[in-house]
């Protein structure tokens, strides 16, 4: 009795110290390329907002959700940011909800540990981006999947549909990850409880039904990206997190565990990490590592479930390394979000720009720089159909830009560590003057003479 009390405690205290933490990551003004392109786009209004994502590879409910919520409490970073944390609040409260009623105090507990502990996962928490309600969706389809089979109701057919088309319309690879678990389903019930096939035709039917609006647009969106992706081979973080996958698949292994929501699971991520390195293999590498995030929730399921029937002392020494890796983790993600390196760029580089300063690029380095300088001139010398959200950037080349330029003002040149140094830099006699670290990336920033 001593001990089913301390476990339902340790359940609430996890999950408010995770949603701490989690809230404890917003009061910063750091962003990132894709971050400043939704921070560009949902000043758009909604049909402009959906056209302009008809040429990249989004879907549109989470930047649709986000205009909305900005529109009533402001586009500030940081309502931004918390419209991300209350997906992840909600991927949190997806353990209190369903997994401590269906499996228990103790699953809940890794469940919450594992959520903590897996790498980025903070990070990811208060992006603004789709990646923490892609979570949300996938786990909450995987879970309403589950008690679709468990308690055979109507409800959980309906919402199993709901959650899944909540995830297609966030991310492709969320919908990927929905869809390996539809079929899933689908093959345990026809083979294993046909008495539910009323119900997971009905799902299905809601689900195409509900996604026929957009599936003539990310047909024309995949095949763009088959030609134009900027990605131009395999990221090795993904390779990371396949070894990591096959860890779990041989801790279960391990342990024993055949439950279905574990086999289930696992098919779910197995099928994901098929469907990305076959498509990038055999068509062009459109698979990264943050694509994987949405998984989390399931994994974090398959991977409690598995734990539980091991040896108490096993499951001790899981939760103690779990518990330090969230807190190292969670000190990774931190220095991520409050970023001395782009905090100091900015304190002196204010004291070197001007208004009248123009800005140029080569590279995506011009959504950061737009973003911190609005009032600035922005040129960028290379276009892609999506650059329509970033209304204060232009467009030039060549001699052209010599023209477009105008101005006794000082010009900078500003591009990834990465990215190859045109010849016009050397041109103008560039001198690099200042660098800074955003993201995962390095930038230089060169004054033009």
């Amino acid at each position: 009795m001593q001990m089913k009390k301390i476990r339902k405690e340790m359940v609430y205290i996890l999950l408010i110290s995770l949603i701490i933490m989690s809230a404890g990551l917003l009061f910063n003004d750091n962003v990132w390329f894709d971050e400043t392109y939704t921070l560009a786009l949902i000043r758009h209004d909604v049909s402009e907002i959906t056209d302009i994502l008809r040429s990249d590879m989004h879907p549109p409910l989470y930047f649709a959700g986000l205009k909305l919520f900005c529109s009533v409490f402001g586009y500030h970073i940081i309502v931004t940011k918390l419209f991300s944390v209350i997906g992840f609040v909600l991927l949190l409260l997806l353990g209190i909800l369903y997994i401590r009623k269906d499996y228990g105090d103790q699953i809940c507990i890794f469940y919450f540990l594992i959520i903590g502990a897996v790498p980025f996962s903070f990070y990811f928490s208060v992006q603004q981006r789709c990646y923490s309600w892609s979570m949300f969706f996938v786990t909450w389809c995987f879970l309403e999947g589950m008690r679709l089979v468990r308690h055979r109701r109507w409800t959980n057919a309906v919402l199993f549909a709901v959650a899944a088309l909540g995830a297609a319309y966030n991310h492709i690879y969320a919908l990927i990850a929905v869809a390996g678990t539809v079929l899933c389903l689908n093959g345990w019930i026809w083979f294993r409880q046909r008495g539910l096939w009323r119900k997971i035709v009905v799902a299905d039917f809601i689900m195409i039904l509900g996604y026929l609006g957009w599936l003539r647009i990310l047909l024309l969106q995949t095949k763009k990206a088959a030609e134009t992706f900027w990605q131009v081979s395999l990221e090795k973080d993904s390779l990371v997190v396949l070894a990591f996958t096959v860890v779990l698949f041989t801790f279960i292994l391990f342990c024993g565990t055949c439950r279905f929501p574990v086999i289930c699971g696992m098919l779910t991520i197995l099928f994901v990490h098929v469907a990305g390195f076959g498509i990038s293999l055999l068509v062009r590498p459109l698979y990264v590592a943050r694509y994987a995030s949405p998984l989390l929730g399931v994994f974090a399921v398959t991977a409690a479930v598995a734990i539980a029937p091991c040896k108490e002392r096993l499951r001790s020494r899981v939760s103690g390394y779990l518990m330090i890796v969230l807190i190292a983790g969670y000190i990774v993600g931190a220095g991520f979000e409050y970023n001395g390196s782009l905090r100091n760029f900015r304190q002196d580089f204010d004291q070197e720009v001007s208004r009248e300063d123009v800005f140029l690029y080569n590279d995506s380095s011009f959504g950061i720089m737009s973003y911190y300088y609005p009032e600035n001139r922005h040129i960028c010398t290379y276009w892609q159909p999506w650059f329509a959200a970033f209304a204060c950037v232009e467009y030039g080349t060549g001699d052209d830009l010599i023209t477009l330029i105008q101005t006794d003002a000082p010009v900078w040149y500003v591009a990834n560590e990465k990215t190859e140094i045109p010849a016009w830099v050397q041109k103008w006699n560039g001198k690099k003057e200042f660098s800074f670290r955003s993201d995962f990336n390095e930038f230089g920033v060169w004054r033009l003479q």
